[in-house]
């Protein structure tokens, strides 16, 4: 089966233009799309907007089982950005694997890339999947200056057996206005139960030690498997949100944790650091965001076995209350007739935002615009849709 990347850009928010809100900017590729095909199954996980306006995709090619990450660039209108790399791609592996996954990239100020995901090591203690950082130049070659020279940084979170880590994973990414980099995702603490997970690298690739002491850290929420799909970063205090899912018995439940910028648990948060949220079957959250008033947002999906998979958005008080104002105590539903996935949600009552890695970005005509990306299906008339964003997970 064949699948490409396919981006779409919508208008959001019209401003003295003809466009309605929601409709394709047919200014951008055919029709307000454009797809990509570099192998036979293309993923896009994430994707970034420069400060030129240039759009930055990261995710994987897979051709007959061997996995690279890849990256791409797209000019404004849709067209590849034939300065980037070869042909606008870069293709890579992490350390020489070739089973290699890029699940977030960011656009740091100075313009080079930073890209986060996790790659499979066959052999050693034993075979597990192991987190990683690359840091690009913005031509697309690797950044030498970042981590031992070959411009990645293999981070495991935790450790079991000295020198030898369980697996772990980087979902998410984000930089700091120091240039410091947060990257969040999942790691194995002990058997087979994963935790939330985050490090903080310098500038340079080395682990920061004022995060959590050791620069790594992994938070337990409950009993069962937990992952972080997403991190956000307050704008004034430097506190850091984690957003994903904690498993019960029975179901997932949105989990969010609220750290300080030094990676410890923000107690006013939930009254622990932590807080989750049952919307009413398997749920799990996939973006966060704060609001210039301090409330944050989550967004993601909710299964309750019954209707698919519904769009799921849940609004949270600073202190990690619900805000019943918002939607149903708190919680908004939106049931498609297949699915609907939260792919990003961003910060609506600013006027002007760099968004989320995979999220929105105000243009220069006051016009807020989406980027959707969407593996398709390319054998069959009717695609498929199904959210990059749970790919891998």
């Amino acid at each position: 089966m064949k699948a490409a990347f396919v981006l779409g850009l919508v208008f959001q928010q019209a401003v003295s233009i003809k466009a309605a809100p929601g409709d394709l900017d047919i200014t951008f590729g055919i029709g307000g799309k454009v797809m990509t095909q570099t192998g036979y199954d293309d993923k896009a996980n994430a994707a970034a907007i420069q400060a030129d306006g240039k759009i930055v995709v990261a995710g994987e090619r897979n051709i007959d089982g061997d996995i690279n990450a890849l990256l791409a660039r797209y000019n404004t209108d849709g067209s590849l950005d034939q300065s980037f790399g070869i042909g606008g791609f870069v293709i890579d592996a992490a350390n020489g694997f070739r089973d290699s996954h890029l699940n977030a990239v960011a656009i740091q100020a100075d313009g080079k890339i930073v890209a986060a995901g996790y790659f499979f090591v066959l052999g050693g203690c034993f075979s597990r999947d192991q987190s990683w950082v690359v840091r690009y130049n913005a031509d697309g070659s690797r950044d030498t200056t970042f981590g031992g020279g070959d411009g990645e940084v293999e981070n495991p979170y935790l450790y079991y057996i000295p020198g030898c880590p369980f697996s772990s994973y980087h979902y998410a990414l984000a930089i700091q206005n120091d240039g410091k980099i947060l990257v969040a995702g999942s790691s194995i603490a002990s058997g087979s139960q994963s935790d939330f997970a985050a490090a903080r690298l310098n500038t340079d690739g080395t682990l920061d030690t004022s995060f959590n002491i050791d620069g790594l850290a992994t938070y337990s929420i409950g009993s069962g498997n937990e992952k972080a799909y997403s991190a956000a970063l307050h704008p004034t205090s430097g506190k850091i949100i984690l957003a994903g899912y904690t498993s019960t018995s029975s179901n997932n439940d949105f989990a969010l944790i609220l750290l300080s910028s030094g990676g410890l648990y923000d107690w006013n948060f939930g009254g622990t650091g932590k807080v989750t949220t049952n919307t009413g079957g398997i749920d799990v959250a996939e973006s966060v965001a704060f609001q210039s008033n301090g409330k944050i947002i989550a967004a993601g999906r909710q299964s309750n076995g019954t209707n698919g998979t519904d769009f799921s958005v849940v609004r949270y008080h600073a202190n990690g209350s619900l805000d019943t104002s918002f939607g149903t105590s708190g919680r908004s539903l939106h049931h498609s007739a297949r699915f609907t996935i939260a792919l990003s949600v961003s910060a609506c009552n600013q006027t002007a935002k760099s968004s989320p890695p995979d999220g929105a970005r105000t243009t220069t005509r006051s016009t807020r615009v989406t980027i959707s990306l969407f593996p398709v299906t390319t054998r069959t008339a009717r695609s498929t849709l199904h959210s990059a964003a749970t790919a891998n997970r």
